[in-house]
């Protein structure tokens, strides 16, 4: 069955069909990112999931090994996959301790 011309074929869900999620974890890898806008595409070792997952959106610089804290919310890529596009991002030091009042606690070896 062919669209009707100019409907979006990678339409994402309304605000409020999404649930908003937080995300910690350790940065596995820098896959993408634009210094000048701050986009940037990491690859997470994120707490609570059994796979490395992919983060997206405006973040803070990351270095592999980093800890990472993001609200935002999972989203299904046709082309990229499972996502999670954060829309706030909290960076974390290499103690365990993130620059706002909330503790990032990764429970990863």
């Amino acid at each position: 069955m062919q669209r009707p011309a100019g409907t979006d074929q990678r339409r994402e869900p309304a605000a409020s069909d999404r649930a908003a999620a937080v995300l910690a974890g350790i940065v596995d890898r820098v896959l993408f990112e634009r210094p000048e806008t701050g986009y940037r595409v990491l690859r997470v070792r994120a707490v609570g999931e059994r796979d490395l997952v992919v983060v997206v959106g405006n973040l803070p610089p990351a270095e592999p090994g980093e800890l990472i804290q993001a609200q935002g919310a999972w989203y299904d890529d046709r082309t990229w996959g499972r996502q999670f596009r954060a829309t706030t991002s909290i960076p974390c030091d290499r103690r365990y301790r993130c620059a706002r009042s909330s503790p990032c606690r990764p429970a990863l070896p």
